[in-house]
């Protein structure tokens, strides 16, 4: 997933973190607006005027500042939405901003799909998360730049869905085995495949000390950790593991089947 350097947050983030959606919205996208007027209008305008030209050079400065200042707020908003989701993991907010995007013309809507499909994954609507990968991946208005940024991220996502899907029979994808196949050098992914469709260990999960960076990374880290404990035999390891995981933010699909396996042992 894309994970931030450092979760640790500002005063100011923090204070952005406590926004409404429609407020961060309204403070990343429509403000962003004005400053792109402002960026094209300032220019010409400047030109144009008869004011001296000491004044004209004031007002130039003053824009271009107001211009930074957007941007490096922009970037603040933007960790701080991050933050929201692999953090806080306030599904619901984080959903509820991106939804605005999807709803606008001008929103952006790759990113909005694809941040669409990253909650309906976490919390195991698995159908829901290919169907909002695959509106961002068809998406029309992205950037190569931006499709490169989405892709690996994505892959990750769709590989664990459809994983998961075809576990419990609601997979129609005909070309599972196929997409399983090049999992074989991207060690992670074919533990998960071992693990949740095989139900066969992993040497690579039990032996591997990767440390996740942000929440929901350690959390979903922590629940495969757990089901191949189970599969190693060694269940009270595993039973530690789901207890942990239980004890966390309900609306995460790995939570919820940490309470039904904790239910079984």
């Amino acid at each position: 997933m894309i994970e931030l350097e450092s979760t640790k947050m500002t005063r100011l983030e923090e204070k952005i973190s406590n926004l409404s959606a429609s407020n961060l919205y309204f403070a990343r996208n429509f403000l962003g607006i004005i400053n792109i007027v402002l960026f094209i209008i300032t220019p010409v305008a400047v030109y144009h005027s008869t004011m001296p030209f000491q004044i004209k050079n004031i007002l130039s400065w003053f824009v271009i500042s107001i211009i930074l200042l957007y941007n490096w707020f922009s970037k603040k908003i933007d960790k701080v939405l991050l933050n929201i989701l692999v953090e806080k993991i306030d599904l619901d907010k984080y959903e509820a901003y991106w939804k605005k995007h999807v709803d606008s013309k001008l929103g952006i809507k790759a990113f909005a799909f694809h941040a669409l499909g990253v909650v309906s994954f976490f919390r195991g609507d698995f159908e829901e998360s290919l169907k909002h990968f695959e509106q961002s991946l068809r998406e029309k208005r992205q950037s190569k730049k931006v499709r490169r940024l989405l892709e690996d991220d994505r892959e990750i996502f769709v590989v664990q869905s459809t994983i998961f899907l075809e576990r419990d029979g609601g997979n129609d994808r005909i070309d599972f085995h196929e997409m399983m196949r090049t999992m074989s050098n991207k060690p992670y992914l074919k533990a998960m495949l071992d693990i949740i469709y095989y139900k066969q260990p992993s040497l690579y999960l039990k032996n591997n000390k990767e440390e996740k960076k942000t929440k929901t990374g350690k959390l979903l880290y922590q629940y495969y950790k757990a089901e191949n404990a189970v599969l190693l035999g060694n269940m009270e390891e595993a039973k530690a593991m789901f207890t942990t995981l239980s004890k966390e933010n309900p609306q995460l699909f790995i939570v919820q089947e940490a309470k039904r396996k904790l239910a079984k042992m």
